[in-house]
């Protein structure tokens, strides 16, 4: 029976409910990265308080709280500043084509959270609101790794 085996996962109702509400809170994530930043700082809080109670249906005032909270303490924080920052865009589309050595080049195109570029760099934020944050760079799955390596490329 392949439910028996430690390399099969069985789902169930609960874990299927689990990963509807982690999707949920990514959407809900994205859209308030991509919003608080364009309104006043001393207006985001009401914002972001208002757009959870018209979409995060289920989730009750003290998850909406605590959800905004989070959001908005890393927009605040100084290491992200320069993304979330006046001149920063949210939503940016690229398309690009990258040379290969030896073959065809390669045609790419991507959505990107929210890029800024400043007179020192370029510097892009990726949004991964499927699972909690490695640790360390190892722990880095390969595939945003290579998403990543695109996207610079490509800049």
């Amino acid at each position: 029976d392949p439910a028996d085996s430690d390399s099969h996962q069985v789902r169930t109702a609960e874990s299927l409910m689990q990963r509807v509400r982690a999707l949920q809170r990514g959407t809900l994530v994205h859209r308030l990265l991509q919003s608080l930043p364009e309104i006043a700082e001393e207006r985001r809080r009401d914002a972001a308080r208002a757009y959870l109670v018209r979409n995060a249906g289920g989730w009750t005032a003290e998850e909406q709280q605590a959800l905004a909270d989070r959001t908005l303490a890393l927009i605040a924080d100084a290491r992200f500043a320069p993304v979330f920052a006046p001149g920063s865009r949210a939503e940016v589309s690229i398309v690009g084509r990258l040379e290969r050595p030896g073959g065809r080049p390669a045609l790419v195109s991507g959505q990107i959270d929210r890029l800024v570029v400043t007179d020192a760099a370029v510097l892009i934020a990726d949004y991964k609101t499927n699972r909690p944050a490695p640790r360390a760079q190892a722990e880095v799955p390969p595939d945003y790794v290579a998403q990543l390596a695109v996207y610079r490329a490509d800049a």
